[in-house]
């Protein structure tokens, strides 16, 4: 679950993610992922941000801009998943204007 794909500085950004081992035997799957980790790379600079499923971050924390957040999880035998990465744009102040229709 991704709250907002653009956000301002007044906004509080929730990601909320899951996984689950395939090949886990006797345990159930969700049971078997021992950790979890959150990136943010902004110009070409990566940084681990979080730790748990679900992320909470004030805007206002993170710099004007295109943020690429990622989501990986390692089971319990010490495998990463591949990760799973999307987009954030960042600013100070969003303006957004909307365009009246008129339907017939």
């Amino acid at each position: 679950y991704i709250s907002h794909e653009m956000a301002d500085y007044e906004d509080t950004l929730l990601f909320v993610a899951t996984a689950r081992d395939g090949d886990s035997v006797g345990d159930p799957p969700q049971d078997d992922i021992g950790e979890y980790r959150w990136t943010d790379t902004l110009n070409g600079v990566t940084t681990i941000i979080g730790n748990q499923k679900q992320l909470n971050i004030p805007a206002r924390n993170l710099q004007p801009g295109w943020h690429s957040f990622t989501f990986s999880a390692k089971d319990k035998s010490g495998n990463w998943s591949p990760g799973v990465s999307f987009e954030v744009w960042i600013v100070e102040e969003l303006h957004q204007y909307y365009m009246p229709f008129v339907y017939k």
